[in-house]
């Protein structure tokens, strides 16, 4: 395995860049945290890089101004650093682990990384993590038996075929691109952010509010409820929340039991159902940046919070 390689890897920016704002990956950030990619003498860079793009919160701030600290000194400053980047932390190093191996395949599959060095990726630095991704470290030794007979194609489609069932492109990821050409012919941006019902305050009005950003766990839990949904059997539902500027708020919904069944129009042979409000019946959105402002809003419109499960169902 290219050991070089994954150490290039490491050290790969954690920024991604949209259009011409420059946004802080969280999700890259805590995933290598928590796999101890990064150390401690990272982290301050990282929390100036994240108020310079104008993050805020004082965990931050704070991780922000300590020179070259020690892991174990900051551990729980990491932790609500993280909190504040909107990242459910702390996360397992299995769950780290598997995000990881799933972006890495997202690599492979759209062909910016190679599929040999992709899979040493995984079955190097993630597979000792998720016993599931065990079966990557037998793909990388395949590849280089079949690459000393020369015959290394077959091997390349077992990676790539491998990539595609972790990145559920048979299932929750084709289901996500559906879902955006879907969204982009009713006028709603392709871009997804997956809520969940505590990230929704409801006001009883014709607006929302909703955290932000939106903790990056948020479509793994999509990913495992799409999932759920399919073994069920009963069907799901991919549909809209609200719109906040170039981002749609999204959610998966499919019914626990034979009661739950909506009437009318329902995929009763346990396909996906994809849905768009409409404009008399949409929402708008109010992002909500700070724990505190969104802790006085949740109580101040506690009354309205049992609309949401009309929000969130079929």
């Amino acid at each position: 395995m290219r050991l070089a390689d994954t150490q290039s890897y490491n050290a790969a920016m954690l920024v991604d860049v949209e259009g011409k704002s420059t946004v802080l990956d969280s999700k890259l950030v805590a995933a290598r945290w928590y796999l101890g990619e990064l150390s401690g003498e990272e982290m301050p860079g990282i929390a100036c890089q994240a108020l310079e793009l104008g993050y805020d919160g004082k965990n931050l701030r704070r991780l922000a101004g300590l020179t070259s600290p020690a892991i174990r000194d900051i551990t729980e400053i990491v932790d609500a650093a993280l909190r504040e980047l909107g990242v459910q932390a702390p996360i397992t190093k299995r769950d780290a682990a598997l995000w990881m191996a799933k972006r890495v395949a997202g690599e492979i599959i759209e062909g910016r990384t190679e599929p040999y060095d992709g899979a040493c990726r995984i079955g190097l630095l993630y597979s000792i993590e998720e016993t599931d991704l065990q079966h990557w470290s037998v793909l990388v030794g395949n590849y280089e038996v079949a690459a000393a007979t020369g015959e290394i194609e077959k091997s390349k489609r077992d990676i790539l075929e491998a990539a595609r069932s972790l990145r559920n492109d048979a299932g929750f990821g084709a289901a996500v691109v559906r879902f955006q050409k879907f969204l982009r012919a009713n006028s709603y941006p392709e871009r997804i952010l997956w809520v969940m019902p505590e990230d929704v305050l409801v006001t009883g009005k014709r607006f929302v509010y909703v955290r932000n950003p939106i903790p990056a766990i948020n479509e793994v839990k999509a990913g495992r409820m799409y999932e759920e949904g399919v073994a069920e059997g009963r069907g799901l539902l991919m549909s809209t929340v609200c719109r906040v500027n170039a981002s749609t708020y999204c959610y998966i919904w499919f019914p626990r039991s034979v009661k739950e069944v909506p009437q009318g129009i329902w995929p009763d042979d346990g396909s996906l159902k994809l849905a768009a409000k409409d404009k008399s019946s949409s929402f708008a959105g109010r992002p909500i940046r700070g724990r505190v402002l969104w802790a006085l809003l949740k109580f101040w419109h506690r009354k309205n919070q049992e609309l949401k499960v009309l929000l969130f169902s079929g």
